[in-house]
């Protein structure tokens, strides 16, 4: 994941800093350019979830990290969509106790 707060706990120097900024950039950049791909595809019609593009995008990154494999495996349509939400937000509640 794209996580800084881990490696800014500790004393970095200016360079090892910037180079974690940019690397977050970066994968940022490639999930923007995974999630834009997908949306042009007729099965990812309709609203795809970023942050699980975010989530695949780490996980593969991570398996090639770890030389398992070189291909990116097609994900499943529905495990990137937008599911809906189980509980009522916050104000919904509010004014359901108030009514």
């Amino acid at each position: 994941s794209c996580k800084l707060s881990h490696g800014l706990k500790h004393r970095s120097g200016f360079h090892h800093i910037e180079a974690m900024v940019l690397a977050a950039m970066l994968y940022h950049l490639l999930t923007l350019r995974v999630h834009a791909c997908l949306t042009k595809r007729k099965a990812f019609a309709g609203s795809i979830s970023i942050e699980k593009i975010s989530d695949f995008v780490s996980i593969h990154l991570l398996a090639l990290s770890r030389g398992s494999s070189t291909s990116l495996p097609p994900p499943d349509p529905r495990h990137l969509r937008y599911e809906r939400r189980k509980r009522t937000n916050h104000w919904q509640a509010i004014t359901h106790s108030l009514a």
